[in-house]
């Protein structure tokens, strides 16, 4: 299965660039805030390291889509985002929701593709950018 994976900009960094994700694992669009100067809308985020790429590049994993599922909604579950939902059931949807949104992105693409993702605020949407 196509998914996204964190990859590290290349050098020289261009000023915008954000890089805390660990190299290779699987990340997901963040819910984005309403602070334009705090970045959340042109990275995304590592389910497992909560770090932040401005980068993704499309990869092929073996992982079934209930596991990432799974790994989503403990990534959601430690981050402050867990304090803004009424129920905890809800980051199960929030989870899924993000995976698929991640893998039908990935999907459009071909294996090794580079994308850089920006929140486009007024439409409420992801904008990807292939870089290669």
């Amino acid at each position: 299965m196509k998914v996204l994976v964190a990859k590290r900009p290349s050098r020289p960094f261009a000023a915008a660039d954000r890089w805390s994700a660990t190299a290779g694992e699987v990340v997901v669009a963040p819910l984005v805030c309403d602070d334009a100067a705090c970045g959340c809308d042109i990275v995304h985020q590592g389910i497992t390291s909560h770090g932040y790429s401005t980068m993704a590049a499309v990869g092929e994993i073996s992982t079934p889509p209930d596991n990432l599922i799974a790994a989503c909604r403990t990534h959601l579950a430690a981050s402050p985002w867990a304090g803004v939902v009424n129920e905890p059931a809800e980051l199960d949807l929030i989870a899924s929701d993000l995976i698929t949104d991640m893998c039908e992105v990935a999907a459009r693409h071909p294996v090794g593709t580079l994308l850089r993702m920006t929140f486009d605020r007024h439409r409420g949407g992801w904008d990807y950018q292939p870089l290669n």
